[in-house]
């Protein structure tokens, strides 16, 4: 059974890189895995459906991590679990052994499924006393699909060591956003605004903060984007503050992507995002994640 989801008039899949940050000037014992360097698959048993219903999952990552740290190589993830799930979304947790080229681990992972992301944090365990973050997605022809009981996926991740003491951070951002005056076939320019809420460990604390960003594109169109759009960022709470004064974001392939330097470091970003309105294209929905190193 095909399943239409209303008011999706595209879907420009960008992945959610996940953020390591330091809040130092040392090099941060983190790595970060970049879209493209994230592959693997997932099953489920007995298979989704439309309806909620009681999972097993076998999910396998390979992830290239880049980083200053003994996280820096190739990684191995193998999770099993179960969750309760449908074709549109679910939640779950289960158990995890990881496979670096310097250290492995076991711990356990919590998953998020919303419509084609799929999150996986898996918890510290120690020693080496690392986590790490999976944000994944489903290929348009897997999550569109209903019922479905396999799927390959893509993404990004990263890895930090989350021993005591200042240290990385990795963020996973929900948000929507809205480009006005609005995408069509025609190039004009475009102001592109994105805000949500970005969860995960700062300086080795669990935690949230507020996410904004604005950028303009001098020359943009509904088939991609020619220039690249300069503007700010920042994420804000009790206790964080992060500021990007100049970014940098790209769209192109379907990855919108995000560079700049931020307080902290350098930021790098992907997201996913799917367009909400119909044509011309002014509101979207965002997945993804960003990092500072």
């Amino acid at each position: 059974m095909r399943r239409h989801v209303l008011h999706l008039v595209a879907i420009v899949l960008l992945t959610a890189g996940l953020g390591m940050a330091p809040a130092h000037a040392a090099p941060p014992d983190a790595a970060f895995c970049d879209y493209t360097a994230v592959n693997g698959s997932i099953s489920w048993s007995p298979g989704l459906v439309a309806t909620s219903t009681s999972q097993s999952i076998s999910m396998t990552v390979n992830a290239t991590c880049q980083g200053s740290g003994d996280e820096a190589g190739a990684w191995t993830f193998s999770l099993s679990g179960t969750t309760t799930e449908q074709c549109l979304g679910g939640s779950g947790s289960g158990s995890v052994t990881a496979t670096g080229a310097n250290e492995s681990y076991s711990s356990t992972f919590s998953y998020t499924h919303e419509g084609p992301f799929i999150s996986v944090n898996v918890a510290p365990a120690g020693p080496p006393g690392d986590a790490a973050s999976l944000f994944l997605h489903l290929p348009f022809a897997a999550w569109t699909t209903c019922p479905i009981a396999s799927a390959s996926l893509q993404g990004t991740g990263g890895v930090a060591d989350t021993a005591p003491g200042p240290g990385p951070t990795s963020a996973h951002l929900t948000g929507s956003g809205v480009v006005s005056p609005g995408l069509t076939l025609t190039v004009s320019p475009q102001v592109w605004t994105l805000s949500g809420t970005a969860t995960g460990l700062f300086n080795n604390s669990a935690g949230s903060c507020s996410f904004a960003a604005s950028w303009t594109v001098a020359a943009d169109t509904a088939a991609a984007s020619l220039t690249p759009g300069n503007g700010s960022a920042g994420c804000s709470s009790t206790g964080i503050s992060i500021s990007c004064p100049t970014i940098a974001v790209t769209r192109a392939a379907g990855i919108l992507s995000m560079t700049g330097t931020c307080t902290g470091g350098a930021l790098n970003g992907n997201f996913a995002i799917a367009f909400t309105s119909v044509f011309p294209w002014t509101t979207y929905t965002a997945d993804g994640g960003f990092s500072i190193v």
